[in-house]
């Protein structure tokens, strides 16, 4: 049970099912909870700009606020911001946001400056824009923000008790709790019509993307993700597809983290590269994020990112 500051608000376990719910409690003063009143505000435990983000400018690896309004305009310059100290291509409102993101977005060991395209984490990093998935990035930040508390305690820290946080939010295995939509399904003889379509168009539209370039493309993107080729002609081999999509996705992010630490200290932490644990904190993600959008004054644009959050994400 967790109250609010001035006692209009209360947060209930409901059950097994329902997980938990955010109330305004019976006997709360009505002028504290009239329309327009604000109920709760909190930062987000992890949080990531979307892939498919229509703002084309630079955002704050942290907490997103918008820095350039062009692509790569003033990219990380000294005058709007700073830049990750490895130059991976993070950039940051200040120093704050980037000192907070090295564990509480455990950029600390998710940071690809110092590592080539062969590294694991690299790869986690490709796969899960490959596969269009912000929620890898999530749960990799989240894993990463309970091995570094880990590592702070001096290893004291129990990964159970470590991940208490993630772990109380409701879920399912990420595959379960996917939304299936048959309508999306494509007929074979109208997949490959639409291919051949495309492809000429491609060609016409850009001559200089030639044909042995894309086979090169192809060959590296099956190289990070096999199972995005697998079939899903029906809800069973859908469900079947993204499991192993998310077993790439862990398989890169074990060997990660695996190659980071010493053995004795992967040991304590390693229960939370399961399978299990995994889809599950997959699942709490996929249901539990919260859209996160930051208009800009005078223009068309918004950021948009994806949260997951402690009281926010019931």
């Amino acid at each position: 049970l967790r109250m609010s500051q001035d006692g209009s608000l209360v947060v209930e376990k409901q059950s097994a099912v329902h997980g938990r719910g955010l109330f305004v409690v019976e006997d709360a003063q009505p002028e504290s909870v009239k329309e327009g009143t604000l109920l709760l505000s909190e930062k987000p435990l992890v949080a990531v700009r979307h892939l498919d983000c229509s703002f084309p400018g630079t955002t704050c690896a942290f907490c997103l606020k918008p820095l350039s309004l062009e692509p790569f305009e003033v990219y990380c310059s000294q005058d709007y911001c700073v830049e990750c100290e490895d130059r991976c291509g993070s950039c940051y409102c200040d120093k704050t946001c980037r000192e907070a993101d090295k564990v509480e977005g455990g950029h600390k060991v998710l940071c690809v400056g110092k590592v080539n395209g062969l590294h694991p984490i690299f790869k986690f990093k490709q796969h899960a824009i490959l596969v269009q998935k912000e929620v890898f990035l999530i749960a990799a930040k989240a894993l990463s923000q309970i091995i570094l508390n880990m590592q702070a305690s001096g290893w004291e820290i129990e990964a159970d008790q470590a991940s208490s946080v993630f772990r109380r939010l409701h879920s399912r295995p990420w595959s379960e709790v996917l939304s299936f939509d048959p309508s999306l399904m494509i007929d074979e003889d109208e997949e490959g019509e639409e291919d051949d379509h495309d492809h000429g168009d491609h060609d016409h539209d850009d001559p200089d993307h030639g044909l042995e370039e894309g086979d090169e493309e192809e060959e590296e993107d099956s190289d990070i993700s096999m199972a995005i080729e697998l079939p899903e002609d029906d809800e069973e081999s859908f469900r079947e597809k993204m499991r192993q999509i998310m077993i790439e996705s862990l398989n890169f992010l074990r060997q990660g983290f695996q190659s980071l630490f010493e053995p004795h200290h992967f040991e304590k932490f390693q229960s939370l590269l399961t399978e299990d644990f995994y889809a599950k904190l997959l699942g709490s993600i996929e249901m539990n994020s919260i859209s996160i959008d930051i208009p800009i004054l005078l223009t068309e644009y918004t950021v948009e990112g994806l949260g997951l959050y402690d009281l926010a994400s019931c």
